[in-house]
Formats: C-alpha cells, sequence, structure tokens
C-alpha cells in the first residue's frame, strides 16, 4: 500500500515579498540627515537635500539603494534633485507622521505616496488625506509624478501608516479621522486603489476645545504580525495625553477595540508624540515630550491588559523626544529633536529597563534629527506556502495534496501539473508535483517531490521457531517488511529470568544458546508510518 514523505518543498516565489526587506534600508529624515542599513548596522551618510520638520518617507531599491524620498510637500529622486513635477504635494512637514510610500504590489515601476495635513489644514496641506504616483520609468529612470494630489478622506489626521494583508502581497492604508471616531483602511492592489473598510473603534480624536484641531497631532503604528495597531494623540485643552490600543484584522482591514490610559497633561505641557511596537511584538513604546522633561515607556504585551504594564524606559531634560521607529536590524531608533546623534532601544523585546536605552547610539555627522524619522512600514514578508497536504499521511492509495488556504482559490487561477485546476490534486505515484497560482497581476509557484513506498508493515510473530541456521524461521520475530522507528522485545523463560533482550529491530532473537522449551515474549513496534503496536505471547524453541 502507498503513502508518502516529502523530501523537498520549495517557497513560493512573490515579487513584492522578495524585495520589500530592502525597500527601506535607506532613511532619511530630520535636517540632511540619513542612515541605511543596507549593511546590517545603521550607517550615517551625507547628501540628503530633505529638511523635515516631522514626518518624511523613503524609498529603496530591491537593493537597499535610495529611489526617492520626500517630506510631504517635496519628493528629491536619488540624486537628491527636486523630481520634476515634485514640489507641490498635498501634505505638510510639519504634520506628525505626514507621508508615506507604498509599492504597487507587483511592480517596481509605480509607487503611492500618501499625505496627509497639519492639522486638517490649518498648518498647511491640503484638508484631507490625499494619493500621488510616482513612475519610475520616467525623466530617464529618475521618476516623475504620474498623479498628483488625489484627494481621499477628508479631515484625516496627522496619522497614516500602512500594513499588508494577510496574503503578504496586498496592502492596507491606514489613518484615522479628526472628530467622528472614524478608521479608513484603503485597500491597495495590483489592480488600484479600492473602497476603504470604514470602522468606528476607540476614542473620538478631538479636542475639549472643539475650535481647535490640535488633537489631531500624534502617530501611530501597526505591529508586524498585522494584528495590532497603537496610536497617540493629545486633548491639550483637556490637560490630557493618550494611548489607545487596537485589534487589527488584516485579512478584512476593519478595526476593533480601544483600550485606553491617559498621561496628566497640566497646560498642554505634555504631548504623546511617538508609538512603536517591537519588531517581535512583544513590547510596545511610547514617547512623550513636554518642557523641560521627556519621556519613553514601555508596555508588556504579553500581558492579558498590556496598557496597565508601564515601565520608564528613558527620560531626558531640556530636550525634545520624538518618534520612534523599528529598524531593519531589529532594534528601535529614537529621533531627538535638533540633536546629531540618534538613541536606540537595543533589545526592544526585554521588558523593563534591560531593553537598554542609549540615549547617543548612531552619530549623524552633517545631519541633525527632527521630530520624526523615516515612516518605514516595510518588512520581511515570509513567502506563502502555498502546498500543504490535506490529508494525513496513510498507507492508503490516492494521496490528496492541497493548497495551505484554500481561499486562495477564491480570488486565482489554478493549474496543477497533474492537470487539475481546483483546490487540490490527486496523485497515485512518486514524482514531482508543481502547482501554479495566477493573480490578476502576479503569479506563484510551488513545488514538491513526493516518494510513495509500501508502509503496510506487517510483522510475522510465529509461535515456533528453529534456529539452525537453514535460513528458514531462524529468528524472532521474522524480518520487518517495513522500516522500523520503534522496536523493543523482552524474551524470558520459564521463571521469570530474561534471556535475551533488544531495541533493534535487526537484532531480533536467534536463540542464542537458550534451551529447546517455551519461552515468554513482550514486544512493542512502529513503522516510519503506522502507529504504534504491542503484542505478548509464549514461542517454542525447537532446535
Amino acid at each position: 500500500m502507498p503513502s508518502a514523505r516529502t523530501y523537498l518543498l520549495l517557497p513560493a516565489l512573490w515579487g513584492l515579498s522578495a524585495a520589500g526587506q530592502l525597500q527601506h534600508n535607506t532613511w532619511h529624515f530630520g535636517s540632511n540627515a540619513g542612515v541605511s542599513f543596507t549593511t546590517g548596522g545603521p550607517v550615517a551618510f551625507t547628501g540628503s537635500a530633505m529638511n523635515a520638520f516631522e514626518g518624511s518617507s523613503s524609498m529603496s531599491d530591491a537593493n537597499g539603494n535610495t529611489l526617492f524620498y520626500t517630506n510631504g510637500e517635496v519628493i528629491w529622486d536619488r540624486t537628491h534633485a527636486i523630481m520634476p513635477n515634485g514640489s507641490s504635494l498635498g501634505g505638510a512637514l510639519s504634520s506628525c507622521q505626514g507621508v508615506v510610500i507604498v509599492p504597487f504590489p507587483g511592480s517596481n515601476r509605480f509607487y503611492y505616496i500618501f499625505t496627509v495635513p497639519a492639522q486638517i489644514g490649518q498648518w498647511g496641506g491640503y484638508d484631507r488625506m490625499c494619493y500621488s504616483v510616482v513612475d519610475m520609468s520616467l525623466h530617464g529612470g529618475l521618476g516623475d509624478i504620474l498623479e498628483l494630489n488625489v484627494p481621499l478622506v477628508q479631515h484625516a489626521t496627522e496619522q497614516v501608516t500602512a500594513a499588508y494583508h494577510t496574503n503578504g502581497r496586498d496592502v492596507w492604508v491606514l489613518t484615522r479621522v479628526f472628530g467622528t471616531g472614524e478608521w479608513y483602511a484603503y485597500p491597495i492592489t495590483c489592480t488600484g486603489i479600492g473602497q476603504p473598510v470604514v470602522s468606528v473603534a476607540g476614542l473620538v480624536v478631538e479636542d475639549s476645545n472643539t475650535n481647535d484641531t490640535a488633537a489631531s497631532l500624534g502617530t501611530m503604528d501597526v505591529s508586524k504580525d498585522g494584528t495590532r495597531i497603537a496610536s497617540v494623540w493629545n486633548d491639550y485643552s483637556g490637560d490630557l495625553s493618550f494611548l489607545e490600543l487596537f485589534h487589527f484584522d488584516a485579512s478584512t482591514g476593519s478595526v476593533t477595540g480601544g483600550d485606553f490610559i491617559t498621561h496628566p497633561s497640566p497646560g498642554g505641557t505634555n504631548t504623546a508624540y511617538g508609538v512603536c511596537f517591537s519588531p517581535g511584538g512583544s513590547a510596545l513604546y511610547m514617547s512623550e515630550f513636554s518642557w523641560p522633561y521627556n519621556h519613553v515607556w514601555q508596555y508588556d504585551m504579553s500581558s492579558v491588559d498590556p496598557l496597565t504594564t508601564e515601565y520608564l524606559i528613558a527620560t531626558g531634560t531640556n530636550v525634545q523626544f520624538g518618534a520612534l521607529e523599528a529598524g531593519r536590524d531589529g532594534r528601535i531608533y529614537h529621533s531627538i529633536t535638533g540633536l546629531t546623534t540618534l538613541a536606540r532601544i537595543e533589545q526592544p523585546e526585554v521588558i523593563g529597563t534591560g531593553c537598554t536605552y542609549v540615549d547617543a547610539a548612531i552619530d549623524l555627522g552633517l545631519g541633525s534629527c527632527s521630530h520624526t524619522l523615516s515612516n518605514d512600514w516595510i518588512h520581511t514578508v515570509q513567502p506563502i506556502d502555498l502546498i500543504s497536504w490535506q490529508d494525513t499521511i496513510h498507507c492508503a492509495p490516492g494521496l490528496v495534496i492541497g493548497l495551505t488556504d484554500q481561499s486562495i482559490g477564491t480570488e486565482a487561477e489554478i493549474l496543477w501539473s497533474t492537470g487539475s485546476t481546483g483546490d487540490a490534486t490527486q496523485v497515485n505515484s512518486s514524482g514531482t508535483y508543481t502547482v501554479l497560482v495566477a493573480w490578476p497581476c502576479d503569479t506563484a509557484r510551488d513545488t514538491v517531490h513526493v516518494v510513495l513506498e509500501d508502509c503496510s508493515c506487517d510483522v510475522i510473530v510465529p509461535n515456533v521457531f528453529s534456529p539452525n541456521g537453514d535460513a528458514v524461521n531462524d529468528r524472532f520475530p521474522a524480518p520487518f517488511d517495513c522500516d522500523i522507528n520503534t522496536f523493543d522485545l523482552t524474551v524470558r523463560n520459564r521463571w521469570g529470568n530474561m534471556v535475551f533482550h533488544s531495541s533493534n529491530a535487526q537484532h531480533s532473537w536467534n536463540g542464542g544458546d537458550a534451551p529447546e522449551g517455551v519461552y515468554f515474549y513482550t514486544l512493542r513496534y512502529a513503522g516510519a508510518h503506522t502507529a504504534e503496536r504491542s503484542d505478548h505471547g509464549t514461542v517454542m524453541l525447537v532446535r
């Protein structure tokens, strides 16, 4: 009877996922500041033409080299020149997160730039979130604007970020709306920007003084596994700063929950500003600035109620703590306004002060920090493993190989090397089997090598054996007809004394120098693909 064993499984190939880990390897931020993670740890570089008081975003190619960067108002190309038509984006350099760049899924030619205003347009930018499109094939490969400032949701706060869809290919772009309690999650696929998923969750972001728009100031972050969102903002009129924690469904785009804590801010002196999940998701960090005191707080995400586990990680005097951002090296970086150094959390998964905050970890040379770092949301996504075994390996014919997630078939064309076009295919012989899945703008392939083998693992246990060297019935029990993983044989004489023991199926009992007679045995064994069995009884040894 055939069964199967997997000897080789090759991962699916995805255009976006393969390049994603390097597309934010170079950060441009602050005043002419920049660091590159291409060689591992961050290395500061000079030459950036940008002055970003707050939000900025950078994009690199598949090798980690700068393609372009922006402060939400102006776009610079890799030569540090302003792109043609790139000096009038609808954002504002004084918007906290301000701007985020999203590559078209499955493309290295087109890029979306999403911008949000400063205080709903009061301090610059349009009064809504907009998007522009960069085409890197234009202007001799340096890029140019294909579409400019296409309006989306009105009254967006200064918070905007992005996160992968659970399919590892598409992207959600998220923002909060001032004064409504609404969240907008725009799906980004290879066919364009879809209709937003609108959720109502958490507190209403607004000031106690309804004529003030300062509550729109703040930042958000999505955990790398795409399940949680953290957001900070401030009610300056109400003398409070807020940290909120939500659940996010990266398959549907919905935001739910909304646990929160407040910190007092008498006279508007305490401003919650930066928020960042550790890369592994063990901890959440928040930064606050005031004059003259500043704080970085840590929260234990393994707790049932993370926001009740508050640890003071760092303080600063006569400086201004800015945003937090997870780097390519698994550490978290902290911008302190006006300084020519970057602070860093060395071990962000460690709870408590053992996470090790270093206030001058990276020298920026001629550059200096502003309130924020590059809005970096892209991280390594493991390719989807298309093929899985849809049934347990067994000893019956007709092995079924299926897709890991059958929902893949609802949005894609499927072709197996057997000719099947369904979610699964049946195989009856050894060989290499391949599946090709095609989406509207992307394809993926996965391969598995199947070896069918006989795994019935029957064993002959005679009640008489004669070890006389004639190669017939010479051993007890008889040799197995399959691979054995577990074997244990004990033989005792009529007085209960052990005369033989073996845990190796290749060394069963040959009678040794035992006299003829009746012996008692216990036997336990399991084949490579069978459950463990046990047997006991008597056997007669005949000379």
